[in-house]
């Protein structure tokens, strides 16, 4: 194929654009169009191919073998219907923007793209614009930093001539306004900042269009039409104050994308002026755009670097054609996509998940502004594909029955399916790259934590190579290399042993009683310290519970011998004064695991419940004034506003607990408190692993146990990390 026939669905207004197509004596050509308005008909002939067929049934258009590709700028509503239908005929498609004006309506074109094995453009003209393209080439380059924020304000000061006065301005056939003219904004967020949004809250109303005009009503009809700033004679006349209008026409939306990107985008159809203004603020500085002045500007933070040095201005260049320019540009890589293979600027799955965004914003705005998730991109029967990054974004649908096929250009796997780079970068390097980059700039930071890095590779990594003993039967003049491997044997016989009940029992029953009785005291802690409003008092039992932390287990172990001996411990003194016989605490089995349960809490309660206090200081204070307003009292406000606050920091901090089951407790102060009459309810694991290994020079059987006792522990992690993250959504990953 040396040039493509096309043939236009929707002859309106946006169907101008297709004169870039027509090139008789070049790569493409329009030969066809159809529209249901037959007056729309001939005027198209008349102004881009006088010999082209028109049609008042577009299906008639797709029968016809001899036309290669369609291009659909019908209204917004008909364009799922259209690209569909155009796909399973065979043809490639260029679909202008909002793709469809609902999210399943996106994905069956997405499915129908998939089996077509055909071009699929969206009208992303904005993307080719210099104004944007710059910025995007600012953010690429690292000028700013990493992106961490971006706010977009468009005034719509077109927004009666183009959208109110026509059939834009009714839900049914728009969905909302943040899908057809903010499609666009949503899509360019996306691309500066390298993924999509996750969930969106949004506000909006109807405040100054529509009314309770009649429906059938046009300007040249009515009696104020000599002073209404609305009155239009041109091709849309209907009143922009009509009652079927239910468009919103001032919205504002906020977004948190991938990465823990901030966004917002506010909308607004009654300003004086037309523009867009964009804010992208990274960690070294900030870019901002103005299309009046036709300017992008810098501002650099001081980064220690160079360019923190100095603002820059970039003056854009102006570009031939409409749009900016974008949309010769865009028509251009459409013919290239079909006749050289060319990848698309933007992907059909950038068109699919800015409609997620604009109709998850249209729920909540339409609901009070409640927090909505943005729907997750799925395949057909499948689970939602991950959305960490835009390079996750373009899956290749296509390629789904061919998954070992060889790779096309910026594509990698991903669960045997072919996925394409948005940046179209292979993901690998680009996160080596940013890796790198990321040192580069803060080499510093990386020195510091440099020191950390070594000690756990050379304590916690390196030593795992002895591991290996745990399969052998080590002698220690062979070395590790030169012992005999015998398998699972000591693992048999650890199961087998005499201990192995006595052992396992005593650690899960120490470590379930310390979990249940003193996890929730540092909690309850921390909530009744914050509720301390007098300073002083405040500091003081901070010190006091604090303090017991800073004491040597040693101390503390021989605290509880003099306190609880049955000769001179004060303990048993007040139980003979009230006529009891003294009790041998630190010999008998059944008082061990309460006492060494009990000074662990007492020892530890402080310490930990600093981080439960730090997590409380987020808490912000208007939430309480509020409740205080309404008549809460404190231990509503508490168990409201507080504990929810610190329950991410609770459930991280319980599934480190859990992680730890088996640990059974610190060995320091399980050996200086242990001793042979109290055996039988102190020996744990870590003691009897100390006990043979240290104490029977007996290494590869204490290495087993050890390692048995460490993957039963990152078991529990996993399952309850796995639990929390289904039942919440807090988790370690």
């Amino acid at each position: 194929m040396e040039q493509v026939r096309i043939g236009v669905i929707g002859l309106g207004w946006r169907g101008d654009v297709t004169r870039y197509w027509h090139q008789p004596e070049g790569r493409s050509v329009i030969v066809a169009g159809s529209d249901t308005d037959p007056k729309r008909l001939e005027r198209y002939r008349q102004r881009i191919n006088p010999e082209a067929t028109v049609t008042l049934d577009y299906r008639e258009m797709l029968e016809r073998k001899d036309i290669d590709a369609i291009v659909i700028t019908s209204p917004d509503s008909c364009h799922e219907e259209h690209t569909v239908a155009a796909l399973q005929a065979g043809k490639h498609v260029y679909c202008e923007k909002p793709l469809a004006i609902t999210v399943k309506g996106c994905d069956r074109m997405l499915e129908a793209w998939r089996t077509s094995g055909k071009q699929f453009m969206i009208g992303f003209n904005m993307r080719y614009m210099n104004m944007y393209r710059t910025m995007k080439g600012i953010v690429d380059s690292g000028d700013i930093g990493e992106v961490k924020a971006i706010w977009v304000r468009h005034f719509v000061g077109l927004g009666s001539d183009y959208y109110y006065h026509s059939w834009h301005g009714q839900s049914q056939n728009t969905t909302s306004l943040l899908l057809q003219k903010g499609s666009h904004d949503i899509d360019i967020i996306h691309w500066l900042a390298g993924g999509y949004a996750r969930k969106v809250a949004a506000f909006g109303g109807l405040d100054y269009f529509g009314g309770e005009r009649p429906n059938d009503l046009t300007c040249p009809d009515c009696r104020e039409k000599n002073v209404c700033p609305e009155a239009r004679f041109g091709a849309l006349t209907r009143c922009a104050f009509r009652q079927e209008i239910d468009v919103e026409d001032n919205s504002m939306v906020i977004m948190e994308l991938d990465g823990g990107i901030k966004a917002s985008y506010m909308q607004c159809h009654f300003t004086p002026d037309y523009q867009r203004n964009y804010t992208i603020i990274g960690t070294e500085g900030r870019i901002e755009n103005s299309e009046l002045e036709g300017k992008v500007y810098v501002k650099s933070r001081n980064s220690g670097k160079l360019s923190g040095l100095s603002d820059r201005v970039y003056e854009i260049k102006k570009a031939e054609g409409s749009h900016n320019g974008a949309d010769p540009k865009i028509c251009e890589d459409f013919i290239g996509m079909i006749l050289d293979g060319k990848e698309p600027v933007a992907s059909p799955i950038d068109g699919r998940m800015s409609v997620a965004v604009g109709c998850a914003a249209t729920k909540s705005m339409r609901s009070g502004g409640t927090p909505v998730p943005v729907e997750p991109l799925r395949l057909r029967g499948e689970a939602p594909l991950a959305r960490t990054a835009q390079a996750t974004a373009a899956a290749a649908y296509r390629d789904r029955s061919r998954p070992f096929r060889s790779l096309p250009k910026g594509g990698f796997l991903l669960e045997n399916r072919i996925v394409h780079s948005a940046r179209r970068t292979p993901v690998l390097s680009a996160r080596w790259k940013a890796l790198f980059t990321s040192i580069r700039r803060r080499w510093v930071l990386y020195l510091l934590i440099a020191p950390v890095i070594a000690y756990f590779i050379l304590f916690c990594y390196v030593p795992m190579y002895g591991l290996q003993i745990a399969f052998k039967n080590f002698v220690a003049s062979k070395g590790i290399w030169g012992s005999p491997w015998i398998g699972f044997g000591h693992l048999e016989r650890f199961f087998h042993g005499y201990y192995f009940s006595r052992v396992i029992t005593n650690t899960i029953e120490i470590s379930l009683y310390y979990l249940i009785a003193g996890f929730p005291v540092p909690i309850v802690l921390a909530l009744l310290i914050n509720e301390i409003r007098i300073k002083w008092f405040k500091n003081f039992v901070q010190t006091v519970t604090y303090a017991p932390h800073f004491l040597s287990l040693t101390v503390v172990v021989g605290i509880l011998f003099a306190l609880l001996s049955t000769q001179k411990g004060i303990v048993n003194h007040a139980i003979r004064q009230f006529g009891g016989h003294p009790i041998a605490f630190m010999t008998d089995p059944w008082w061990f695991k309460t006492i060494y349960v009990g000074s662990e809490i007492w020892h530890q309660m402080g310490w930990g419940s600093i981080i439960y206090l730090a997590a409380l200081t987020g808490v912000d204070p208007q939430l309480h004034e509020a409740a205080t307003i309404d008549g809460a009292s404190k231990v509503r406000k508490i168990w409201h506003i507080n504990i929810p606050a610190i329950m991410p920091t609770v459930v991280i901090l319980f599934i480190l607990n859990v992680g730890n089951l088996m640990g059974g407790g610190s060995l320091e102060k399980l050996l200086l408190m242990q001793h042979d009459l109290n055996l039988e309810s102190s020996d744990v694991i870590s003691t009897y692993v100390f006990r043979t290994g240290i104490g029977g020079a007996e290494y590869s059987f204490a290495a087993t146990v050890g390692l048995f006792n460490s993957v039963v522990n990152f078991g529990l992690l996993v399952t309850v990390n796995y639990l929390a993250r289904r039942v919440g959504q807090t988790s370690l990953w």
